[in-house]
């Protein structure tokens, strides 16, 4: 076929497989706060010069992928898409996940690689996967805001703020309590939010 005529003459990855790590550095600066920024990309990664320079002069030294409508960021390279949070675990690892990758803090945009974590597809559904906020509930009577965590109750508080901060540390808790181990202390950097 074209592709595997095209694949053959170039270095590029075959469309059924998924690209390597050494690939992805080829085709990605990482940034510290989980931003993918496209670099000027080998020749080889192209089947013509044209390609080459059109891409290039498009992309380089540009935030790679948009937000999805679910919040993650998606990365579109060499016609597959991927959330950009695995691309990330792959350059910081050089694995691909064997399961799902969470972000650990809540916030789908935010890709630090402290703010990644690996986890079964089994425990990703048992965790709901919480938003920030999700999960914390305006009492309409009192005016104030219930916490709740995999449907127990986490307190109530007068902000939303407040109900927010103890739901995302219940959470935390609860994820080290399936996982076994704590989860990264630092404080994921940031400086875009998508969600």
């Amino acid at each position: 076929t074209e592709l595997a005529g095209r694949a053959e003459a170039t270095c590029r990855w075959e469309h059924d497989m998924k690209p390597t790590p050494e690939y992805l550095a080829e085709c990605f600066h990482l940034a510290a706060d989980g931003t993918l920024i496209w670099k000027v990309r080998p020749r080889s990664h192209f089947s013509s010069e044209s390609r080459w320079k059109a891409v290039n002069k498009a992309k380089a030294g540009k935030v790679a992928g948009n937000p999805h409508r679910n919040g993650n960021v998606r990365v579109g390279i060499d016609g597959q898409s991927f959330y950009a949070q695995v691309l990330v675990w792959l350059l910081t690892t050089g694995q691909w996940p064997q399961g799902k990758i969470i972000h650990v803090n809540g916030d789908k945009g935010c890709n630090a690689p402290g703010n990644l974590r690996e986890v079964s597809y089994g425990d990703a559904a048992a965790t709901g996967g919480l938003r920030k906020s999700q999960g914390v509930v305006k009492v309409a009577p009192s005016g104030r805001y219930v916490a709740r965590v995999s449907g127990s109750h986490a307190g109530t508080f007068d902000t939303l703020e407040e109900a927010a901060a103890v739901q995302q540390e219940a959470r935390k808790r609860r994820l080290e309590s399936i996982y076994g181990s704590p989860l990264h202390n630092e404080t994921p950097m940031c400086s875009v939010s998508t969600s």
